[in-house]
C-alpha cells in the first residue's frame, strides 16, 4: 500500500505559518509552524483568528446548550426526577464519546442530589440503537412499591431510529430525550 499526502496550497500554508510564528500565546518552534499550518490548511482552516480558535479553545468559543431543540424540557424534566428521587437510565452507546458522555451525565445528576442507573449495549450481541428488552426492563420497578417511572434519557450517540422506536413502543413511561448531540438541531 503506497500513502498519498493530500497537497495544500503553499501560499496559504506560509501565510498561517507566519502568523503563527508571530502569535506569542502560540510560543511555538519556528520549525513547527510551517508543519502546524499545513495540517491547519488542510482542515480548511486558513486564517489566524480560525487558527487562534482550533488552536486555544475557549469555553467562550461554545453554543449555548439551550440552543439544541428540547434542551429546556428536557433538563427541566431531569430537575423534576431529581427533586422527586425518581429513578434515571441513561441509554449510552459503547465508543469513546459515548462511555464519557454516560459518565459526565451520571456525574452531574449524582452532584445534583439524584441517583442514576447506565446500560451501555453490547456492540456485538446488541448492535445500534436502543433495544425493547432494556427499556422495558428500566420501565419496571425494582421493588414492589408503587414509584414514579423511570426516566429514560437518551446521550448523543444512540440516534434518531432509536428515538423514534422508544416513542412508539413506551409512550407515558419516558418522558424526555436527550437528541443526538452529533446532529443537533439550533433554534
Amino acid at each position: 500500500m503506497k500513502w498519498i499526502a493530500k497537497s495544500a496550497d503553499p501560499g496559504s500554508v506560509q501565510s498561517l505559518a507566519d502568523a503563527l510564528r508571530a502569535n506569542p500565546a502560540l510560543r511555538l518552534n519556528h520549525l513547527l509552524a510551517p508543519t502546524l499550518a499545513r495540517l491547519l490548511v488542510l482542515r480548511g482552516i486558513v486564517d489566524s483568528e480560525s487558527a487562534q480558535r482550533f488552536l486555544v479553545p475557549s469555553l467562550s468559543h461554545l453554543h449555548s446548550p439551550y440552543a439544541m431543540t428540547g434542551m429546556k424540557a428536557a433538563i427541566e424534566r431531569l430537575e423534576t426526577a431529581i427533586v422527586g428521587k425518581e429513578d434515571v437510565l441513561i441509554y449510552g452507546d459503547y465508543d469513546v464519546d459515548g462511555t464519557t458522555a454516560i459518565v459526565i451525565l451520571k456525574t452531574a445528576i449524582e452532584l445534583c442530589g439524584g441517583g442514576a442507573d447506565f446500560h451501555v449495549p453490547h456492540r456485538i450481541r446488541d448492535g445500534y440503537g436502543m433495544k425493547d428488552d432494556v427499556i422495558e426492563r428500566a420501565a419496571k420497578p425494582l421493588d414492589p412499591l408503587p414509584r414514579p417511572a423511570r426516566v429514560v434519557l437518551e446521550h448523543q450517540d444512540v440516534g434518531r431510529p432509536g428515538a423514534d422506536q422508544l416513542r412508539q413502543e413506551v409512550d407515558g413511561v419516558v418522558d424526555r430525550q436527550l437528541e443526538r448531540a452529533h446532529h443537533h438541531h439550533v433554534a
